[in-house]
């Protein structure tokens, strides 16, 4: 190796260095308070907006919630960590939780990551402190992972960069934060289409010149730790875009290789993807296998249609918030300034007399229609698109040589990565917008239990990111290319070779107009995008201006799109609010398209910064911070900074109930819909709850609680509160071990003796409630049709003095066993003189308990 080669090596592995620091480092500007500074990025003050915390907002401080979505963070991840950081404490394995239903699994349920290495950093720091340093880290590494990929795509340090920050800061990710295991599951992908990408290519390992191995081990440790970040649908997802992306390379090398070389060059490569596939999954069956032993019997198993998964996909009118982002509102959004007063309009009460918090009027959940990239990223990556790409070897006959549009066409699909990105975009935004082609993707092994269509804007952030750096790429060539000739790549504009033409003619006219329109640059894909978007951007501007000048002549216009866009009614008090809230969004759109053609139209000149900063052409940090400063504006507080020490508060109906030191459980009585007592809080300080909020629980219990009462809220996944006294006097409440109902309402049941109240809550204790266990006579059994039939026959016969048993399977309600359609039942002969029944109100899922 030369001096001059080993230079080059060393600047490279310089750029690549300092690339990945930056990535690392670069989400700190949305998450430097939550984990470096003194707020934690768990929304606790989302709990104070029901009782019995309500009553403590005032002396906390709490005005408003930052953002009430995000309640998952703290109603569900916090809880997962919590049973997690003390059973190790306490040097046990978390296999079992008790406090939520009658128990059920912990660590097969997978999503707490607990398996997950990154998971350490909750277990040597406070779990408020962690939630924001995990992710960092894990933004970090996606963004890194993102740039390996670019770098393996040959997208160039730059565009390796670029699509580094688009991943990490795309609104996939970031409003994903409330999910910290599909951030994690999410993160590995790049990785994992990178080592496929370098064991088809049999790239150099080491010292090894054409690896496979090698890079297939790798790429099977990645999977493993991908699936060990808990969220079996993101590792579904994952598996699918790497069997494509595999797929397709193998089958272009196939094509463009002669058929000596493609049993080493196809076949050998082939068996390194099973291998990876195979042996990741092998890795992680350690959390895969028993997620699915509980996700076989998880009430989401066939629980919805088609149809209805349809219905959660997104609306086609959410394609304007790929370049408006809060064009449908903003959850954390409470106030507006009115563009014509200046006055700061709060949520309060909309038009239609409905109470408001925030301005957000989407049909869509903002978290689940996070789908924000950027506006010079889908510009970069059109031109990734639409430049045409290099022919591979072979002739062409005759008469395709005629046919330039065919040859154009044939050259862009033979690129190897080009296609294959823009079909995995297209599919996933058919997926996204619920077209007929999920239909493709439901009846796939385990996909009905996936409600959510639009995940796939997982996938597409992927693509687009990465066609995105390829178009940095591309621009690059085209730069590097009319540096070494001297001349633009563009086809000229035509020249008239009539020498007596005067100046004014036609043609001279018309290439006058096409240089103004041009601004000056040649014709070519990438002037024509700066172009459009630098006249979009700056027209668009226009707009907004002319419209607010014309407001009083444009006004009815604006209130019948007021009226008539659904929601919109719902949420702002008037038209001129609503206009004024859209303003500033579409402002912010043109700005950013602006800024973006300028990006692009710089490329096209000769400017470089000075020698002292390396010469380097301005357009490229240009285009780093003009993508960067709008990710960063679209995520910036969105996500919750609030203080820990909200944590500390403990509510005093808590206090009373940890005086009782038995064995028994609770649940609350809202038939108002109130939310006391949210779900899972009791997680906390705990206490068990038949109620709970979970992807997966048992559909067993989900069917034993439907025969108490109908369980609306089973599409939410959370067994519901009880809303009837006929609920509250069921001898089925009573097998639960319902001892405690905490409400904001009286019970008037003579079963019910009020035992608390203070100026939030009442607590009713059950005087009927059942032990944990008891026992009951053989001869106590009542044999019924079948295991449905169980449901009717309680309505005549007490359970907790008869046993049901269907025939010829034995059925018993209140002890659930890991198979659908079997309850658990032991004979006792040895207690009592006489044969009987042993029951326990507890789940029982075979070995995960």
């Amino acid at each position: 190796m030369n001096l001059r080669t080993a230079e080059k090596r060393l600047r490279r592995q310089w750029r690549d260095l300092l690339a990945v620091g930056l990535l690392l480092v670069f989400p700190l500007l949305l998450f430097a308070p939550v984990s470096l500074g003194t707020k934690t990025l768990l929304p606790v003050d989302v709990l104070f907006t029901s009782q019995p915390f309500r009553m403590g907002a005032a002396a906390s401080g709490i005005t408003d919630v930052q953002n009430p979505l995000l309640a998952d963070l703290i109603l569900e991840n916090y809880v997962w960590k919590q049973l997690l950081v003390d059973a190790v404490k306490d040097q046990t394995l978390p296999l079992w939780d008790p406090y939520l239903f009658t128990g059920h699994p912990f660590l097969a349920n997978g999503q707490h990551s607990a398996l997950y290495p990154l998971t350490w950093v909750f277990l040597v720091m406070p779990i408020p402190r962690a939630f924001g340093v995990f992710i960092v880290l894990q933004l970090g590494l996606a963004g890194v992972w993102m740039y390996v990929l670019g770098r393996v795509i040959k997208a160039g340090p730059l565009g390796s960069l670029v699509a580094g920050i688009v991943f990490q800061f795309s609104g996939f990710m970031v409003v994903s934060v409330v999910h910290p295991m599909i951030v994690a599951g999410a993160s590995w992908l790049p990785l994992l289409l990178a080592l496929v990408e370098c064991t088809i290519g049999r790239r150099r390992f080491w010292t090894q010149e054409r690896a496979v191995l090698p890079w297939a081990l790798l790429g099977a440790i990645a999977l493993g730790l991908q699936t060990l970040a808990g969220h079996p649908e993101t590792t579904y997802f994952v598996l699918l875009v790497v069997a494509g992306f595999a797929g397709w390379r193998l089958i272009h090398r196939s094509l463009t290789l002669s058929k000596s070389m493609r049993r080493s060059e196809v076949l050998s490569p082939a068996l390194g993807v099973v291998l990876i596939v195979v042996l990741g999954l092998v890795l992680g069956a350690v959390q895969l296998l028993p997620f699915y032993e509980v996700a076989r019997d998880s009430f989401r198993q066939g629980a919805v249609t088609l149809q209805q998964v349809l219905g959660w996909a997104y609306p086609v009118r959410r394609l304007i918030t790929f370049f408006i982002p809060n064009f449908y509102g903003n959850p954390t959004h409470r106030t507006l300034t009115d563009v014509f007063s200046g006055q700061e309009i709060r949520a309060g009460t909309s038009a239609l007399g409905d109470t408001v918090s925030s301005f957000d009027w989407g049909i869509k959940n903002y978290v689940e229609g996070g789908a924000y990239l950027g506006i010079l990223p889908l510009l970069l990556a059109g031109v990734a698109v639409l430049r045409p790409g290099v022919a591979a070897g072979g002739s062409d006959g005759p008469g395709l040589q005629r046919n330039r549009l065919v040859r154009a066409l044939l050259g862009w699909i033979r690129q190897p990565y080009v296609p294959l990105l823009v079909a995995l975009a297209t599919f996933c935004l058919a997926c996204m917008y619920g077209t007929p082609v999920y239909a493709l993707v439901y009846v796939l092994p385990f996909m009905g239990q996936s409600h959510s269509p639009f995940r796939w804007v997982f996938p597409f952030t992927v693509a687009v990111a990465a066609l995105a750096g390829l178009g940095v790429s591309a621009i690059s060539t085209a730069c590097r290319q009319r540096s070494s000739k001297g001349m633009g790549q563009a086809l000229p504009a035509p020249v008239s070779t009539d020498t007596g033409r005067s100046p004014g003619s036609p043609l001279q006219q018309r290439s006058r107009l096409q240089s103004l329109v041009l601004l000056g640059a040649p014709m070519d894909v990438i002037s024509v995008t700066a172009v459009a978007a630098i006249w979009g951007g700056f027209l668009t501007g226009v707009g907004v201006l002319a419209s607010f000048l014309a407001y009083d002549a444009i006004e009815p216009l604006v209130s019948r799109a007021f009226w008539s866009l659904a929601r919109a009614a719902n949420v702002f008090p008037d038209a001129r609010a609503f206009y004024s809230y859209l303003v500033p969004g579409v402002l912010r759109f043109a700005a950013f398209l602006l800024s973006a053609g300028i990006v692009l139209r710089v490329s096209k000149c000769p400017i470089h910064l000075p020698r002292v900063l390396g010469r380097l052409p301005v357009w490229k940090p240009l285009a780093v911070i003009v993508v960067l400063v709008d990710l960063v504006l679209f995520g910036a507080g969105f996500n919750p900074a609030v203080a820990p020490a909200l944590l500390e508060y403990q509510p005093p109906v808590v206090d009373f109930l940890k005086q009782d030191g038995g064995l028994w459980r609770l649940s609350t009585f809202d038939p108002e819909g109130r939310g006391t007592l949210p779900p899972n809080t009791s997680v906390i300080y705990g206490l068990q709850d038949v109620r709970g909020y979970d992807s997966l629980f048992s559909a067993q219990y989900a069917r034993y609680m439907g025969w108490i009462e109908p369980q609306g809220m089973l599409p939410y996944n959370q067994i519901a509160p009880f809303r009837t006294y006929i609920s509250l006097d069921s001898p089925l409440t009573d097998l639960l071990n319902v001892k405690y109902v905490i409400t904001e309402h009286e019970i008037p049941l003579p079963k019910y003796r009020q035992v608390y109240q203070d100026e939030a809550v009442r607590v009713y204790e059950n005087l009927g409630v059942a032990p944990r266990a008891f026992t009951l006579p053989v001869a106590a059994t009542v044999e019924v049709a079948d295991g449905e039939a169980v449901g009717e026959a309680i309505l005549t016969y007490d359970p907790r003095r008869k046993r049901g048993q269907a025939q010829p399977v034995t059925l018993d309600p209140c002890r659930m066993s890991h198979r659908p359609t079997h309850l658990w039942r032991k004979r006792s002969p040895t207690m009592h003189s006489t044969k009987s029944w042993s029951r326990l109100s507890s789940m029982s899922p075979g070995g995960w308990s």
